[in-house]
């Protein structure tokens, strides 16, 4: 007789939605000002369309504690291609960012970046741990891990 386990759901994917994420960069080759270190601490927002939809979207604020008023600035990836169907887990996707402001969308992409997803299950649909491995490249080339908590809003 097969029973089925209870409790963990599949780490397969994540829900379709928006997430804010709290992580660390556990590992970086980044050696440029304003690119992520080793321990750092990251607030970011996650807008996950679903497995095998467009328009995936990685999201940072980009104001610093000495930025001035009126100087708000947002980091926004937007990923060049769909998830893949099997979803979010295993997945390497590209990304184009973008360093939008107050004043509106940035006219040109500040950097391109190639992010691998790692997602761990959870006693919880509403909560993911998930590591991103992220190689930038252009205009710099680094590599640098984040380990987060997802958040489904």
């Amino acid at each position: 007789m097969f029973v089925a386990a209870s409790g963990a759901a599949s780490a397969a994917d994540i829900l379709a939605g928006n997430y804010s994420v709290t992580g660390f960069t556990t590992s970086s080759t980044c050696t440029f000002t304003g690119t992520p270190q080793k321990g750092g601490v990251s607030n970011s927002t996650v807008v996950y369309p679903g497995a095998g939809k467009a328009g995936m979207i990685l999201a940072n604020p980009a104001t610093t504690k000495t930025s001035s008023a009126g100087s708000g600035a947002t980091q926004v990836c937007v990923a060049a291609s769909a998830v893949p169907a099997a979803g979010l887990n295993g997945a390497t996707l590209n990304f184009n960012c973008y360093n939008d402001t107050e004043s509106g969308p940035a006219k040109s992409v500040l950097a391109k970046l190639t992010a691998h997803f790692k997602v761990g299950a959870s006693h919880s649909t509403q909560i993911r741990t998930v590591e991103v491995t992220t190689t930038i490249t252009s205009p710099i080339s680094c590599k640098f891990t984040s380990d987060g908590t997802y958040s489904h809003n």
